[in-house]
């Protein structure tokens, strides 16, 4: 209660300062990280693992490095409502209803041209490429992930602002994993919200449970057989049929449906992303004279899956991890959660029910991300604004590090909006 008093008065201070203020309000005693208060508190590891698991692993921040100022600031002024929605199909309907925008007001996009250097000296803004295109315009919107300005892989001339750049080098963003692992039948209670762990290997778990009618494609041939009974697919080699052709852009791909599997299976291979994205899936599942499924019968079918997740220091070693380790553990971890799951279903492991799994890794390997995404870091209250800051009404930021609220498509998309608003404004239109 003290802290949130405490905070109170900091926020009140905040709104009656500048920006520049603000920076040295970051250095008071008051912002301190989770770590921090936890040891103030003398608190015990349980509840410590409570604070990790529900409050620094979800917002992507290290136990050591989460702010309470700016976790308190979230929590109490969060606009978007207690509830939280997936899309029907996946989040790939945000992308293709934007790119349909601009296909219909004539908007030129060019792919797979990774910008080096913006020089916004002149009247004009000029942008180079490193396949060698170059372009002018009066405005230019930086999109790009944090961990791509804190890399300076773009050459900005002249350079950004001291207090942008001490921002950018300040605010974190650490490394993100997501095990989805599909189950024949779910072995939890149908009540089962998120599920959150602490310490343990992964911190979160999120149940879902669809109905499907689709059918999947064939099932690989025993040829494709690698590491026993398993099936490892990373940069296209040694893929076997049923996801040979599976998109490695990256996209956040939380499988609910056996539609989903299918739309992996009909996606045209990627190579830009590294192999972020991995398969580990079951022989003797996947084929489709199984009696435990009906896949290809085209009847209404349950897709029963859990989707497990870590951020920061806990995706650091998962992320280390080869494909086959990280879904060992995972597996492991779900038998000790479920036990008694488990036994009322009358098996021991989550391994009779297990069919197949996909692993996404968001870390310093991923070409062009570099990272989960930003988090509410220690010392850096009012940084974001900063970030956000239009630079000479030629440079404009828009992506989830420039926005107060946690990291989520909604917040990604309203900083779209503020930047072109702020385009539009600084254009008189």
């Amino acid at each position: 209660d003290d802290v949130i008093v405490q905070r109170d008065d900091v926020i009140e201070q905040r709104d009656n300062q500048s920006g520049n203020d603000v920076i040295h309000q970051t250095d008071d005693a008051l912002d301190q990280s989770l770590a921090q208060v936890a040891d103030e508190c003398c608190m015990s590891e349980a509840a410590r693992d409570v604070l990790r698991g529900f409050m620094s692993q979800t917002d992507g921040a290290r136990f050591d490095t989460c702010s309470v100022a700016l976790e308190y600031e979230c929590q109490t002024m969060f606009s978007f409502g207690d509830l939280t929605f997936r899309l029907g199909q996946s989040n790939r309907v945000v992308l293709d209803y934007l790119l349909q925008c601009c296909h219909e007001r004539q908007v030129d996009i060019y792919l797979n041209q990774q910008v080096t250097d913006i020089d916004y000296s002149g009247d004009e803004v000029n942008i180079k490429t490193e396949g060698g295109l170059c372009f002018q315009a009066s405005k230019v919107v930086v999109t790009v992930p944090l961990q791509v300005l804190k890399r300076n892989s773009l050459c900005f001339s002249p350079a950004l602002p001291p207090d942008k750049q001490h921002a950018i080098d300040l605010i974190r963003m650490d490394a993100a994993i997501k095990v989805c692992c599909r189950f024949r039948r779910a072995f939890w209670s149908p009540n089962l919200g998120v599920l959150y762990v602490g310490s343990s290997f992964l911190s979160q778990f999120w149940p879902c449970i669809t109905r499907s009618s689709s059918q999947l494609p064939p099932s690989p041939s025993s040829s494709s057989s690698k590491d026993g009974d398993l099936v490892i697919c990373c940069d296209g080699q040694d893929v076997p049929e049923i996801i040979k052709r599976v998109d490695c852009c990256g996209e956040d791909r939380q499988v609910s449906s056996e539609e989903d599997l299918v739309r992996l299976a009909e996606t045209d291979l990627e190579d830009s992303a590294d192999g972020a994205m991995v398969y580990v899936g079951r022989h003797d599942v996947l084929q489709t004279s199984s009696p435990d499924t009906s896949w290809t019968t085209g009847e209404p079918q349950q897709c029963v899956t859990l989707m497990g997740f870590a951020t920061a220091e806990l995706a650091d070693k998962a992320v280390a991890m080869a494909p086959d380790e990280v879904v060992k553990a995972t597996l492991d971890q779900v038998d000790i959660m479920f036990r008694d799951g488990l036994a009322a279903e009358d098996v021991t492991s989550c391994r009779d029910l297990f069919v197949g799994a996909i692993v996404c890794k968001w870390d310093a390997n991923f070409t062009h991300v570099y990272g989960g995404y930003s988090s509410p870091t220690v010392h850096c209250l009012g940084m974001r604004a900063l970030l956000s800051r239009p630079e000479q009404d030629k440079l404009f930021f828009a992506g989830e590090a420039t926005h107060d609220e946690v990291a989520s498509i909604q917040v990604a998309w309203e900083t779209g909006e503020r930047a072109a608003q702020q385009v539009l404004s600084s254009m008189a239109v």
